[in-house]
């Protein structure tokens, strides 16, 4: 019988492992992309508080106040349109040195 060595046997055992880890996730891939999740309501939060977040076709369409929330912000309202606005800051600055 043939001594396999420690680095065959991690690389063939991780092979292994990562078959294993990643077949839940392609069955859940499967079940995601089904047509019940194109238009969903999350619970999120943001600088001016807690809103119900809904989504229509993958993008963020709606922001209404959270329900017990005493003084809700208008500002929320403007979440959606901020979202997508050309303007929007994309990626943090870097600063020179």
């Amino acid at each position: 019988m043939d001594k396999i060595s420690r680095r065959k046997f991690l690389k063939g055992s991780s092979v292994a492992l990562g078959g294993l880890a990643a077949a839940p996730l392609v069955s859940a891939q499967k079940a995601i992309s089904g047509p019940s999740l194109d238009s969903f309501t999350k619970v999120s939060a943001s600088h001016w508080g807690a809103f119900n977040g809904r989504v229509e076709g993958g993008r963020f369409v709606e922001a209404r106040p959270f329900a017990r929330d005493p003084f809700p912000s208008p500002m929320l309202q403007a979440l959606p349109s901020r979202t997508y606005a050309p303007d929007r800051v994309k990626y943090p600055m870097e600063r020179a040195i």
